[in-house]
């Protein structure tokens, strides 16, 4: 064994062989695994980053929300081994770049992290250079062009509005539809401008009122005598408030709403939006009264003796969803679950997922899962994934 005072000669890096221009990459430096092997899976957060541009707390909640997808999955056969690292400072990756030279990293075969951009470039070229596959919960690499083994969790509303334009036409064809501007303060014009191109390409007619003390007698006279639907082109609070006041004093059984994700943060205007009829899209949706989801909650309580963080998204069940769909890709797939994709079907509880190749097959894969989500008039809600 080793000794005090000997010498140890430890050989330097030897350098790639370069022919020309072209410098060869290196193979992947984990073996592939088939589907009943076991799976290595690591997960990477700055954990101890007190300046982290996500709280610690929340990040800890996707861990354990996480775990929880584990330990679900492993009661149904899954092999899999999860291994832990805390980054450090989020701004630097020092303590990454090291993590990336260890044996325990190279031969993983999936990891899940990153927030800055600094940490998600680094394991984007890591990914690249190795074949791991690589998670972004959070944020987006620009290697996603031509990184094949890269999957981006989240995307914005705004790059699915062809979807959800696409979607809300062949739905509400046949209604009379009502955009609803607000003075001074329409944070939703853009989406309006693109449903009202949507409108004019398949010739559907449509009409504007603006918000004021009018309101009821506005929306009144531009009802048409079959089904309306109404757009605001605000999201706000305020702007809900005096639509709901406005449409339950009409009295009409003939009015829906068709809204926003903030929409669901509103939870003192839930009951109102049943009454209406209304309509939202959205990336994520969590009916806490589904028992999938109140089992998670149950489960989440028992395990950590608290209960998750009230925010919006929650936390917790991005990370069990985002654990339940690629662990199930693994237990059933292996390493190289990619073709199988659009084959599964896994049922996660808040985020919608559906991913999409990028730059045909050269590229990553973004996640375009969207949701439209109904508040039915007799207090059930209905979540239909239109990406699917």
């Amino acid at each position: 064994g080793l000794k005090e005072g000997m010498t140890l000669s430890i050989p330097r890096n030897t350098p790639l062989p370069t022919y020309g221009s072209h410098r060869t990459e290196p193979e992947a430096e984990t073996e592939v695994i088939s589907k009943g092997e076991t799976a290595r899976i690591g997960i990477f957060f700055s954990f101890t980053d007190t300046n982290s541009s996500i709280q610690n707390d929340k990040l800890a909640e996707y861990y354990e929300g996480l775990l929880l997808a584990l330990r679900d999955m492993k009661a149904k056969g899954l092999n899999a081994e999860v291994y832990t690292f805390d980054l450090g400072p989020e701004k630097s990756t020092k303590r990454l770049e090291s993590l990336l030279n260890t044996n325990e990293v190279k031969n993983l075969h999936l990891m899940i992290g990153g927030v800055s951009k600094q940490q998600i470039e680094a394991m984007s070229k890591f990914s690249k250079k190795t074949g791991i596959k690589y998670v972004i919960p959070f944020g987006s690499s620009s290697s996603i062009d031509n990184d094949p083994g890269l999957f981006q969790m989240t995307t914005s509303h705004a790059n699915l509005y062809t979807e959800i334009v696409s979607a809300f036409v062949k739905k509400f064809n046949d209604y009379n539809v009502i955009f609803i501007s607000e003075t001074g303060s329409n944070d939703k014009s853009d989406f309006a401008t693109e449903l009202r191109k949507g409108l004019a390409k398949f010739n559907i007619q449509y009409k504007t009122v603006t918000v004021s003390d009018n309101l009821r007698d506005n929306i009144s006279t531009s009802l048409g005598s079959g089904k309306n639907i109404l757009i605001p082109m605000s999201s706000s609070e305020a702007t809900l408030r005096k639509i709901l006041g406005a449409v339950g004093s009409t009295g009409s059984s003939s009015i829906s709403l068709f809204g926003y994700p903030e929409w669901q943060a509103y939870t003192q205007h839930t009951e109102a939006l049943h009454k209406s009829d209304s309509y939202i899209y959205s990336i994520f949706f969590l009916n806490e009264q589904q028992k999938e989801v109140q089992d998670v909650a149950t489960q989440y309580k028992s395990w950590y003796d608290k209960n998750m963080i009230n925010s919006f998204p929650k936390w917790g069940y991005l990370g069990y969803d985002t654990g339940l769909f690629f662990l199930t890709a693994l237990m059933q797939y292996g390493s190289e679950f990619e073709p199988n994709l659009t084959r599964m079907k896994v049922r996660t509880l808040q985020s919608a997922i559906n991913f999409e190749h990028k730059n045909g097959n050269n590229g990553g894969y973004i996640n375009n899962g969207l949701y439209f989500v109904h508040y039915k008039r007799n207090s059930v809600i209905e979540k239909v994934d239109i990406s699917k």
